[in-house]
C-alpha cells in the first residue's frame, strides 16, 4: 500500500511565517510588518512592541538570551542570528529565529537596528519528533555550530574608532544600554 502524498503547503504559507521589524534608536520609531503582527499573535491596530517591551512576550528561559542578542548588536555592532521562544497573546508558545543587524550612522553610533523573524516552531516540532527532546546540556555538547546569540571572542570594531558611543535619546532610557557611555569590544584573543 502506497503512502497517502503530503499536502502540498498553501501558497504563500512561507511568506506568512517570515515577519520583519526595524527599531530606529534617534527617532524612537518602530515598524513591524503585518507578517511580524500575526506571528505575534497581536493586532496591526496595536502599537509595534519597542525594544524595550520585547522581552514582556519571549519566555522567560528566553529573556537572557535575547538579551544578550540585543546589547551584542546595539552595543558592539554585531549581527543578531539567535533563536526564541515568545508567548502569544492566544496563549500559544512559538519558535523564532530572528536575524538582523545595526545599521551605524556617520560617526558610528548604532542608528537602528533591523531584524528579519521566521516562526521556525513546526520545524523544531518535526526535529523533536525526529531526534526525540533535546535537553539543554546536550543541546550545547551536540550543536553543529556555536550560537551567535551569545558573547563569544570573534568579536569585530563597531566602526572606525573601535567605539560606540550612546548619545541617542533612546539610549538614554534603554536597558540595553547605559546613557552616554562609551563602550569598546574587546579584542579577540
Amino acid at each position: 500500500m502506497a503512502l497517502p502524498e503530503p499536502e502540498a503547503p498553501e501558497r504563500g504559507a512561507l511568506l506568512r511565517r517570515v515577519g520583519s521589524a526595524e527599531w530606529n534608536l534617534l527617532t524612537d520609531e518602530v515598524t513591524w510588518s503585518d507578517e511580524l503582527y500575526a506571528m505575534f499573535g497581536r493586532e496591526p491596530a496595536d502599537d509595534p512592541l519597542t525594544l524595550d517591551e520585547l522581552p514582556s512576550l519571549v519566555h522567560a528561559d528566553d529573556q537572557e538570551k535575547l538579551a544578550v542578542m540585543v546589547t551584542d548588536c546595539l552595543v558592539d555592532g554585531r549581527p543578531i542570528d539567535g533563536e526564541f521562544r515568545i508567548l502569544r497573546a492566544d496563549s500559544g508558545i512559538r519558535t523564532v529565529h530572528m536575524v538582523g543587524e545595526p545599521v551605524l550612522d556617520a560617526d558610528g553610533s548604532t542608528a537602528c537596528m533591523w531584524a528579519v523573524l521566521r516562526d521556525v516552531s513546526e520545524l523544531r516540532r518535526s526535529q523533536t519528533a525526529v531526534r526525540g527532546p533535546v535537553t539543554r546540556s546536550s543541546a550545547s555538547s551536540t550543536s553543529p555550530r556555536p550560537s551567535t546569540g551569545s558573547r563569544s571572542s570573534s568579536r569585530r570594531p563597531c566602526c572606525r574608532r573601535g567605539a560606540v558611543r550612546c548619545a541617542s535619546p533612546r539610549a538614554a532610557r534603554s536597558p540595553w544600554t547605559s546613557p552616554g557611555a562609551t563602550y569598546r569590544p574587546t579584542p579577540p584573543p
